[in-house]
């Protein structure tokens, strides 16, 4: 919602919603079932390309991978953004949610739930929970493909916690033919979207599409 804001009036803009969200599909069994699931919705809006994906965390991947099937479609997928997402999660610790402890995911949510939703973020985090814990074990089994483009990079530069990492946008390189253009941006993970965050993405993002369309 937020990165509308910052393209171009007449440039569509599409959020795909995960699975399980409505409390009753299934959860995807896999990053490559979630992958053919997210293109058939995207080919009823758009049956072909050019594409513009974007991603972010665990998205990113799921991004990554799109764009890599699409091309083997035979469709153009000239623009990938991955925000602040690695490509290797095989050495991410054991998958834990503690339910009563969410307060970062939390104070995440609340910024959705008070504009776009009747929900508050508690409620958003027991929704969207069962999703988190069961893409961390989809991202522990998954290794992406190689896209043929450049990437689009943003890096967030301060760590969530004295326990998390900052994401190596490095990780990605092996898993694309064109370069990895990074951009930092001065937050946590779970602050890429805020309002002046999102703004600075925003507009690289818009300047890179105005830049392919010329």
């Amino acid at each position: 919602m937020g990165l509308a804001k910052h393209l171009h009036p007449e440039q569509p803009l599409y959020g795909l919603q995960a699975r399980g969200l409505d409390g009753k599909t299934p959860l995807a069994g896999s990053v490559e079932e979630m992958t053919l699931d997210y293109i058939e919705h995207i080919r009823k809006i758009q049956p072909h390309g050019p594409y513009h994906l974007l991603g972010w965390s665990f998205g990113g991947s799921v991004a990554q991978s799109i764009a890599v099937e699409l091309e083997k479609q035979g469709e153009k997928v000239p623009l990938l953004v991955i925000m602040d997402s690695t490509a290797d999660y095989s050495m991410m610790g054991d998958v834990e949610v503690d339910e009563q402890d969410g307060s970062e995911q939390v104070e995440h949510l609340a910024r959705f739930g008070s504009k776009d939703s009747t929900e508050d973020g508690w409620a958003l985090w027991k929704r969207t929970m069962p999703i988190i814990i069961n893409n961390k074990k989809l991202a522990k089994r998954f290794t992406p493909s190689v896209y043929s483009g450049d990437i689009l990079f943003f890096r967030a530069t301060i760590p969530q916690d004295e326990n998390t990492p900052l994401v190596d946008s490095a990780s990605w390189k092996p898993y694309t033919l064109g370069k990895v253009e990074v951009h930092d941006v001065e937050c946590t993970h779970l602050e890429m979207d805020k309002p002046e965050n999102i703004a600075l993405i925003g507009g690289i993002v818009a300047a890179k599409i105005e830049g392919l369309l010329r």
